[in-house]
């Protein structure tokens, strides 16, 4: 059965969340389907047909949860919920956004999720970090009301049916960064690290050096003032930096030429902790317990997740997510 831990938020996996107290990953598939399976070696616990993201599991109102996230238009994000013992779904919620023509079309690539299970079920935050794409210019009335809009927060309980809204205060945007990827999307804002907000500035354009410049997690807007921690972490602009879910690393990879290593560094920190091998199309890394996961091209243009050692880059197991050709859900196995 999943952690009994209200506190703290589950570590993300690629396309989903890690349970290092059981031993358990969930991650949502191009099928349309979620997998759980052993972190350990990859083995198979149960897939079940669930479109979305796993956001969240653990035990709520004595009983193991995974809990998904997925878009729908206009403005709608749908939650549900699966026994974390055998995949099989046991409720489903549609949450309006009130994001309105704003946004016709909603990814839940715009939207950052922060999400933790309580006593009773999630707690869930959201912030949308796409433009206003209502067709005409807004007016200054549309643009505030959208403004207060674009994030909001939530406590959902599986078992009772019913979602409360909770107080979202509303915060300046974060300052400006150098471009890197994270959860499989280009970002230019800082992040939110162990209590620290990061962000990565270039000095001398192509041929200067990329810093790794923290904040106390307080600051917002300009971020004026000389940064708590500022450590050079690249020589150059010919990186693709990438950043986990959790913002606690960042990985740079040489792209002329192109390299085939990721460099690890933690933030706040930027010191280094491992290399390990990078191929073309690897994408999306999150680092769980001394070991890399990430994606990486399969069979007849498919995804794997892959796992690495950090400290070592020693390969440790692949296992191929289900794409649309491969919809059957798969039970759990036998007790014992």
């Amino acid at each position: 059965m999943p952690r009994d831990d209200s506190a703290v938020p589950n570590p993300p996996l690629p396309r989903g969340v890690a349970d290092p107290v059981t031993g358990v990953g969930y991650v949502g598939e191009p099928a349309g389907t979620v997998a759980a399976f052993q972190l350990a070696d990859g083995a198979s616990v149960w897939r079940a047909r669930a479109p979305g993201l796993p956001v969240a599991a653990g035990v709520a109102a004595g009983r193991g949860w995974v809990f998904l996230a997925a878009a729908e238009a206009p403005g709608v994000l749908r939650l549900q919920t699966l026994d974390a013992a055998t995949g099989e779904s046991v409720a489903r919620h549609g949450l309006e956004l009130e994001l309105e023509d704003a946004v016709p079309r909603l990814s839940l690539a715009d939207l950052d999720l922060s999400a933790h299970v309580t006593a009773d079920g999630l707690e869930l935050g959201w912030r949308y970090r796409g433009s206003y794409g209502g067709g005409a210019p807004p007016s200054r009335e549309v643009e505030e009301r959208f403004s207060r809009l674009q994030a909001g927060a939530l406590r959902y309980s599986p078992r009772a049916g019913t979602v409360e809204t909770l107080p979202a205060g509303r915060k300046p945007p974060p300052p400006a960064s150098f471009p890197y990827r994270q959860r499989g999307r280009w970002r230019e804002q800082a992040w939110l690290a162990a209590g620290a907000v990061a962000r990565l500035d270039l000095d001398g354009g192509q041929d200067g050096e990329l810093w790794l410049e923290c904040w106390p997690a307080e600051v917002t807007g300009g971020a004026t003032g000389s940064p708590m921690g500022r450590e050079l972490v690249w020589r150059g602009a010919d990186v693709e930096p990438s950043v986990t879910g959790d913002g606690s690393h960042l990985f740079l990879r040489r792209t002329r030429p192109p390299g085939q290593l990721w460099h690890v560094v933690t933030v706040p920190g930027g010191e280094a902790v491992g290399q390990v091998p990078f191929a073309q199309g690897d994408q999306w890394p999150e680092t769980v317990e001394g070991r890399v996961h990430h994606l990486s091209g399969g069979p007849d243009g498919g995804l794997v997740l892959r796992t690495v050692e950090l400290a070592s880059g020693r390969h440790l197991w692949d296992r191929e997510l289900a794409s649309a050709r491969e919809t059957r859900p798969s039970p759990p196995p036998p007790p014992g």
